[in-house]
């Protein structure tokens, strides 16, 4: 089992960058509400923890690409419905009361994003 010792928003990182094929550090900023200062560091540090990996377009040499590690996409992918069935209070219990600002304030976002889209009130 890997163990790393992450926090929220390189979690946070690390989801989206194994959900989405071309994510880059503006992306990322985009649609995590994040500043891209923020997310560099995050970056940064979870290239140093080697979890992600930078990749550069072939067509392009000054875009640059995210990608999770093998082993780290091997281990999502076989532990995926674990780790997502995990109990909630458990989950949350481990979280700093920052940490859950952060994850109310997202949940907020996609909540109005969804009720934008669905034109429900």
């Amino acid at each position: 089992m890997l163990k790393y010792d992450i926090t929220l928003p390189q979690a946070q990182v690390i989801m989206y960058v194994l959900e989405h094929e071309k994510a880059t550090v503006t992306t990322l900023s985009q649609n995590l509400g994040i500043s891209q200062s923020t997310i560099s560091g995050v970056v940064d540090r979870l290239i140093t923890k080697k979890i992600l990996i930078k990749m550069t377009c072939a067509h392009d040499r000054r875009l640059q690409f995210l990608r999770v590690m093998p082993a780290v996409r091997n281990y999502y992918d076989n532990n995926k419905n674990q780790l997502l069935d995990r109990p909630l209070e458990k989950i949350v219990s481990n979280i700093k009361t920052d940490n859950l600002d952060i994850i109310k304030n997202g949940l907020t976002m996609l909540l109005n994003s969804l009720n934008e889209a669905n034109h429900i009130d």
